[in-house]
């Protein structure tokens, strides 16, 4: 039965029988095959075809819509008793977040904890909390706070303090500028962005100077390696960009109060609640790099 709503659930996202086996790691005649075999369990259709693409059907969402939610803590229930019984630790982070300190700490981490075996998956941070949610993961390291993810529990970890990687990384003051500085910036839909954004227009209150998003990308990673290639300045956290190459000393900081990002550990209540779990949290905040 999990099988056969995950299929349904990966047919939702994924709109194609092929996109949906690919996300299942599966082939499409077992996509088929599942959604058949849920459409005799429930006894109506559940999938119908609209061109290329599938949709379901009312009766189909209405059934996936209530059964995502059981689905999702069965799924946690699973990992919460394999983390218990195993030692195993399921943990999605973000990408940013692992080549900036995440990947140092948590090898600190693995260092205090013998007992307990990291599985870590790279992956954006939206997607992180839709794996929490839906049970595929215990817990993600991802920037933003609880506002992302209102039904989850979201613990402070650290703010991340973000900087700018000058142009082909040649010296210029912020204190000079008489008119806006243009930068890459990470996408406007990211939970990132929208901390970053409000610390700017706090801080153009008092610094003199405004900062403008001209060009936007996808990844922290990518504005860095843009902006040491000379096609302007980038706007990223300054772990990323030190962990990259850059020297810090060529980095522009931000006048008081800065600009930082959040970062949040989170999880369903239950699974932070689990020993193990308490653990590892307390293990990685005392792994922490140090901010200053």
């Amino acid at each position: 039965m999990l099988d056969n709503i995950d299929a349904l659930s990966a047919l939702a996202r994924h709109k194609t029988m092929l996109r949906a086996a690919k996300a299942l790691h599966i082939t499409q005649s077992a996509v088929s095959k599942r959604i058949a075999n849920l459409e005799h369990q429930v006894g109506k259709e559940l999938i119908e075809r609209q061109g290329r693409y599938v949709a379901l059907t009312p009766d189909g969402a209405r059934l996936l819509d209530r059964a995502r939610p059981l689905i999702g803590e069965l799924k946690e229930l699973f990992l919460e008793e394999r983390a218990e019984m195993m030692g195993e630790l399921v943990i999605d982070i973000a990408g940013s977040i692992l080549i900036g300190w995440g990947a140092s700490s948590l090898a600190k981490v693995q260092d205090k904890l013998p007992g307990v075996s990291l599985k870590v998956n790279a992956i954006h941070a939206s997607l992180a909390v839709e794996r929490v949610r839906a049970g595929e993961s215990m817990l993600a390291l991802v920037q933003g706070t609880g506002r992302i993810a209102s039904d989850l529990v979201a613990l402070p970890i650290i703010d991340q303090r973000i900087c700018i990687v000058p142009s082909a990384l040649e010296n210029f003051s912020l204190s000079r500028r008489k008119k806006a500085v243009e930068v890459i910036g990470i996408e406007a839909y990211t939970e990132a962005w929208q901390h970053i954004q409000s610390a700017l227009r706090e801080g153009h209150k008092s610094w003199g100077f405004k900062i403008e998003k001209v060009t936007a990308l996808q990844s922290f990673s990518a504005i860095t390696q843009m902006a040491r290639a000379g096609f302007g300045h980038g706007l990223v956290p300054e772990a990323v960009a030190v962990a990259l190459g850059v020297p810090k000393k060529k980095l522009i900081q931000f006048p008081k109060p800065g600009v930082t990002v959040p970062i949040s550990l989170i999880g369903r209540k239950s699974t932070l609640g689990r020993p193990i779990v308490q653990t590892f949290h307390e293990a990685l905040m005392k792994s922490l790099p140090v901010v200053g």
